[in-house]
């Protein structure tokens, strides 16, 4: 696990958000940024969403590419009920932010929460919730992905 203090990061305190789930803010600086770029966009989420809550994959969730088979983990989760719909319908989206030194070892990793898109709905047996889920390319704060991820949240929120 990463850091719980980053130079510049430090400001910002999610705990005592409703839809952060955790008692610290562990984790890379990109972690961190991610964590602090949510907040940001709180108030806009809000207006769009019942309830929107963020929680750290931490061996969870295994996701395996659909060309190669191989796994990883990505290290959010952010699930949002809109407003308006049925409280069994969520929208799930993986998220994993990204240090610049590793973009590019990592990008098959990228490639395949990019080609995440089941529009078809995915029901939870058991549960009767209603799933769409995507993946997003990777959270940078640094660098030309930091548009692409924001330019990808933004598409999702005003589809």
């Amino acid at each position: 696990m990463g850091k719980k203090n980053i130079d510049g990061l430090n400001l910002f305190n999610p705990i005592d958000e409703d839809w952060y789930a955790y008692d610290e803010n562990y984790g890379t600086d990109q972690e961190k940024y991610f964590v602090q770029f949510l907040n940001d966009q709180s108030d806009s989420l809000n207006k769009r969403y019942d309830e929107f809550y963020l929680l750290r994959n931490l061996k969870a969730i295994k996701l395996f590419s659909f060309k190669d088979g191989k796994g990883f983990e990505p290290d959010f989760i952010l699930f949002l009920r809109k407003k308006g719909e049925d409280v069994g319908k969520v929208l799930q989206l993986f998220i994993e932010p990204k240090g610049r030194h590793l973009i590019e070892n990592d990008d098959w990793k990228q490639n395949f929460l990019t080609d995440i898109e089941w529009k078809d709905q995915i029901e939870a047996i058991g549960e009767g919730n209603e799933y769409r889920v995507y993946g997003l390319p990777f959270f940078n704060n640094e660098d030309q992905n930091q548009s692409e991820f924001k330019d990808a949240f933004q598409q999702l929120l005003d589809g």
